[in-house]
């Protein structure tokens, strides 16, 4: 009876592909409207209105009002041939329908018109917007009064402050260092006096340091300003350490796999690092960061004494929904910490909110152990996240929320004055006040809105990031994923017109929602001529603005697996019996992450099996055209 129970609960967080909760929709919408124009009207209730009747009922009023009402009419029947993300025939990226909490808090946060830059500006939904912050530590295991976490417009900025925060934090022991040796002041007993050792102090040991600074009362919090990258620039200031201490190093590096997000490569290149030193982790079979390539990388790393800035691992790749083997990353960095340290971000702007399945609710806490049972070594890879030190996370992906909202946070919030502008560069209290907390001052955005934090804010209220909400709904993402490579795989064996002609193949068992696969004759052995078949079958599939959205029954995406992204002594079994005469193998994408793609459709089958059987007459279609 459970879960049945949360299943029709489930149903009750969407507005429904047909617009099933429409009433109740509506209704919160003239709720939530009416509440505005109370609040306005009572604010000053003496004032008296601006806008006379007689405007509105004047010629020049009617006609804006006539023309306005035409303009929205055209405006919403271009919007019809935008692409239905609602719908269960939508499987292509990673975007799917907007949850009634997440839409209704939006909406709501959206007529105040709230400006998330400070607390002036903004006192209520800067209050939601650090409570998300908090809520997502206490999900990934941070402390939620030491770490840091605000909304962003998306990923790629969340990706950005990671860099933006650690290349500012990470080098604060080499630059009191530096200003030590260029003022000529006493190297204090408690700061190892070499240069490699001070650009590996772990973060969580940088508090202590300047505690300790303290109290010989040198006065550097002007001087370290001065000294550092931020102030000098990279070039100055490497050269000027480099000249002090008497030595040489190496370009400061990221360390990313090789199904990082191109934000990094972008990152890179902002932050004045360059791409070249953007070090690529080739992958495994299972399409995560290969643990014995990152081994080669540190050990390169060090040989050329080249700081790490800080090491990335996917947690959900938009290329492959896999996760990278972090607890492997994790324990392979801890047996070298004495020789080389790096931070180590996670970039789950995907996958981040699978962590909810694993955490009990109150309603529902057995789906949390079955979770652990059906998905142990994600559930090992989740539980390792603690032991990092930042995270990406974007609630506008599978938290279901409207674009923008991504999450930046940090284990170490203290690493913020760091960034600040103006900023003291000093130790300060944890404790944010929403009332009058500059957060402008923090973060790589100016003005942003108040209507993402009230809706993230909302929906994690309404859906709670446990297996009363969030894990459950995904819990049956997953399912479904794995249900359906499982009729994949057996598409090859039945007894039809396909099977004696075509393969299907799924390139590796899913991680997560998302499947990759493509589709060749068995004839077929050059990857170029695989390659082009299914590029063609995708074109069936793959809208481009010039197309009418009605004819495209599903939608699907595509991506490439490259074979120099793949460590050699663990290629897949696919590159196997292939000719590869191109740079990589083109697959078709799908991501499930409309909860109803396992229901019937219009013709009577199940939107999946309908999909399958969709592709499978055209491939043969394609295929008896040559």
């Amino acid at each position: 009876m459970k879960k049945a129970e949360l299943e029709n609960l489930q149903n009750l967080f969407f507005l429904g592909p047909k617009g099933e909760q429409r009433k109740f929709f509506q209704e919160m919408i003239e709720l939530i409207n009416n509440d505005m124009i109370f609040w306005r009207r009572n604010f000053h209730p003496k004032d008296p209105p601006v806008i006379p009747y007689r405007n509105l009922i004047s010629p020049v009023g009617q006609e804006y009002q006539e023309n306005l009402i035409q303009s929205l009419v055209h405006l919403l029947a271009d919007l019809k041939m935008d692409i239905p993300f609602f719908s269960p025939r939508y499987l292509a990226h990673m975007t799917a329908d907007v949850s009634l909490p997440a839409l209704l808090g939006y909406y709501a946060g959206l007529l105040y018109n709230a400006n998330n830059v400070s607390g002036e500006a903004s006192p209520v939904t800067l209050k939601y917007e650090l409570e998300v912050g908090k809520q997502f530590a206490r999900l990934f295991g941070y402390n939620d009064k030491e770490s840091f976490g605000h909304i962003t417009s998306g990923g790629t900025v969340a990706n950005f402050e990671s860099v933006f925060y650690h290349k500012a934090a990470r080098f604060i022991p080499a630059t009191l260092g530096l200003v030590l040796k260029e003022k000529k002041l006493p190297w204090p007993s408690f700061m190892p006096d070499d240069l490699w050792k001070l650009l590996n102090y772990k973060l969580s040991e940088i508090p202590p340091l300047l505690e300790e600074f303290k109290k010989l009362d040198l006065n550097l919090e002007k001087s370290i300003q001065l000294y550092s990258p931020a102030y000098l620039g990279d070039q100055d200031y490497w050269q000027q350490l480099q000249t002090a201490f008497k030595t040489t190093l190496g370009r400061p590096v990221l360390i990313v796999p090789a199904t990082a997000h191109y934000s990094w490569s972008k990152a890179s290149h902002l932050f004045g690092m360059g791409k070249v030193n953007c070090l690529q982790v080739k992958i495994d079979r299972n399409l995560g960061m290969s643990s014995a390539d990152f081994k080669k990388v540190l050990d390169q790393c060090h040989k050329e004494r080249r700081p790490i800035v800080q090491t990335v691992c996917v947690l959900g790749s938009t290329e492959f929904g896999s996760f990278d083997p972090l607890d492997e990353i994790l324990y392979e960095l801890k047996q070298r910490e004495a020789d080389i340290y790096s931070p180590v971000h996670i970039d789950a702007a995907y996958g981040g909110y699978f962590k909810s399945m694993f955490v009990p609710g109150s309603s529902y806490a057995d789906f949390a152990e079955q979770a652990k049972k059906n998905n142990p070594r994600l559930y090992e890879i989740f539980s390792s996240i603690k032991d990092t030190d930042s995270i990406t996370v974007d609630p506008h992906k599978l938290g279901h929320t409207p674009y923008g909202a991504g999450v930046f946070l940090t284990k170490h919030g203290f690493t913020k004055e760091f960034v600040a502008e103006e900023a003291d560069y000093c130790l300060t209290s944890q404790e944010a006040n929403a009332e009058d907390f500059p957060l402008g001052k923090y973060i790589l955005e100016g003005s942003k809105p108040g209507a993402s934090a009230t809706s993230v804010y909302f929906s994690n209220k309404m859906i709670p990031l446990n297996s009363d909400g969030y894990g459950s709904l995904l819990q049956n993402l997953i399912s479904s994923t794995q249900d359906f490579y499982e009729i994949l795989k057996n598409a090859n064996k039945e007894d039809s017109e396909f099977s004696k002609e075509m393969m299907i193949i799924p390139v590796a068992p899913p991680q997560s929602n998302l499947l990759c696969f493509y589709v060749k004759s068995k004839k077929m052995k050059k990857l170029s001529e695989i390659n082009e078949f299914n590029l063609k079958l995708l074109h069936n599939y793959f809208p481009h603005p010039t197309d009418h959205i009605q004819d495209f029954s599903y939608f699907i995406s595509k991506t490439k697996l490259k074979v120099d992204k793949l460590i050699e002594e663990e290629k897949p079994e696919i590159f196997s019996d292939m000719i590869i005469d191109t740079e990589g193998l083109q697959l078709l994408r799908i991501v499930l992450l409309n909860r109803w793609s396992n229901q019937k459709s219009g013709n009577g089958l199940d939107y999946l099996s309908d999909f399958l059987n969709k592709i499978k007459a055209k491939s043969l279609e394609l295929i008896h055209e040559n």
